[in-house]
């Protein structure tokens, strides 16, 4: 008898294993469903935000722009896609992202946020609906 019932809890361990890794591996990733590309500029009155060459050189002063997906309550529901901008302003976000309005935070590492945290994910005035149809402008001066 002993023997079944090391038997039943083994099987009973790796269900409970399996459905476990189910829903870690079935939960991740994006989304399902329609996906766009999110790519455009960001300027700063009219022109790209500038970094001293020692700093990017180095890795200490770039630009980056994130997207936090905004639910129903206006508040954001995914974890932020985002990706460094280049020395022009132009982003193109690697993964595609659903459809829908974003809060779009912007940082200005030289090497310290020359924004001053104005534009960050708690604070940025910047919400715009991604459908991937058209690049997105965005100048700071007027967000």
């Amino acid at each position: 008898m002993r023997k079944g019932c090391r038997g039943w809890r083994i099987g009973f361990l790796l269900a409970g294993l399996g459905l476990v890794l189910g829903v870690v591996i079935g939960c991740g990733g994006k989304p399902k469903g329609p996906a766009v590309r999110a790519r455009g500029r960001i300027l700063m009155n009219g022109k790209p935000l500038v970094v001293s060459p020692q700093h990017r050189e180095v890795g200490i002063g770039y630009v980056r722009v994130e997207f936090y997906r905004l639910g129903p309550d206006g508040k954001p529901q995914d974890p932020p896609e985002g990706m460094v901008v280049d020395e022009e302003g132009y982003f193109e976000l690697m993964d595609r992202i659903p459809p829908g309005k974003y809060r779009i935070a912007v940082y200005h590492y030289d090497p310290d946020d020359k924004l001053g945290g104005r534009f960050d994910k708690d604070h940025s005035p910047i919400v715009r609906e991604v459908t991937g149809k058209e690049d997105l402008v965005i100048d700071l001066a007027n967000p």
